[in-house]
């Protein structure tokens, strides 16, 4: 039985599980949507019970029988062969994504994770109303596009924190990273708060954070202390003004963890906490198909043979 990949090429992270799973002597194939009828095939039939086919990657195939799971990584849309209109590939890359992916979504098999389930489970406001529901502190939050509401919204706290609800910008290169203002701030952005739904959370005092990423039932804890002032803000600003070691999770915490990830059906996902002065953790929020390369990296966390070990269980049989 094989294990799926879908990524890019270039993943160095998908890379590590791959290596994992070859120690573990598990067949591979890793396959991108993006390259569909460059070399990749997929020909499928529905027999009324179940797809059948396989899929094709140069000289390589596989049975969709035989898939035993699947790692869904960092996929990349199909773009098409040189001049293509810009519909044509607008709706070609459509008919990819939805013969691809829901012939492949509709496997019962066990996903890491499987997109339907990320997808929700990735959805800010979601997120957030559920953890504190699964027992997680999280900060006061305001989702708003009323410069009044957020004006008096920073008016309760000495500063607030302005985070994105869907991630940076889809242009390569940019970021938005976390940004720290108070009420004059506000009031002088207030114009264009009207265009568009923004998310401000009161500040937390931080003495550390604390990376989780989680695999099924193991959880790899890493603490994260900042080297500058902007890193205390954003660690994400300079990895190499960092410090890092491996901590253990309190009790309540992983009682928690737990909770989300069976309400949400995940298999995977890391968690960015604060750490208070007084030891309280504070919930920023799950990245479902988080990175995880750069803590097994600096803390030595068994994270890429525990994912291996996880698609080679597959889903347990009845």
């Amino acid at each position: 039985m094989t294990v799926l990949v879908l990524t890019h090429h270039s993943d160095i992270t998908a890379d590590l599980v791959v290596v994992a799973l070859d120690q573990l002597d598990v067949p591979v194939f890793r396959v991108d949507p993006a390259d569909i009828g460059s070399g990749t095939d997929l020909d499928a039939s529905f027999t009324g019970t179940v797809w059948e086919g396989y899929l094709r990657v140069g000289s390589r195939t596989v049975d969709l029988a035989d898939i035993r799971s699947v790692y869904y990584r960092r996929p990349t849309a199909w773009t098409g062969p040189e001049g293509m209109e810009p519909a044509e590939v607008a709706w070609a890359a459509e008919e990819v994504r939805a013969g691809f992916g829901g012939v492949l979504m509709s496997l019962d098999r066990l996903w890491i994770n499987h997109p339907r389930l990320a997808m929700w489970a990735s959805n800010k406001p979601v997120q957030l109303a559920t953890a504190a529901a699964c027992g997680f502190d999280v900060p006061t939050t305001l989702v708003t596009n009323v410069p009044d509401s957020a004006i008096e919204f920073a008016s309760t706290a000495e500063t607030i924190i302005y985070k994105t609800l869907s991630g940076s910008p889809r242009v390569q290169g940019a970021a938005i990273y976390t940004t720290r203002l108070d009420q004059a701030a506000v009031t002088e952005k207030a114009e264009s708060i009207t265009y568009t739904l923004h998310q401000f959370q009161h500040e937390i005092p931080k003495a550390f954070e604390v990376r989780l990423t989680v695999v099924g039932t193991e959880l790899f804890a890493a603490r994260i202390d900042a080297g500058s002032e902007e890193t205390r803000l954003d660690w994400r600003v300079d990895y190499d003004a960092l410090s890092w070691s491996r901590i253990e999770v309190p009790a309540q915490i992983t009682a928690a963890v737990r909770t989300f990830m069976n309400r949400f059906e995940l298999e995977f996902s890391t968690f960015d906490f604060a750490v208070s002065p007084s030891n309280a953790w504070f919930l920023f929020e799950a990245n479902i198909n988080g990175q995880w390369g750069f803590v097994e990296q600096h803390t030595k966390a068994p994270i890429a043979a525990a994912i291996a070990r996880r698609l080679a269980e597959g889903k347990p049989t009845a």
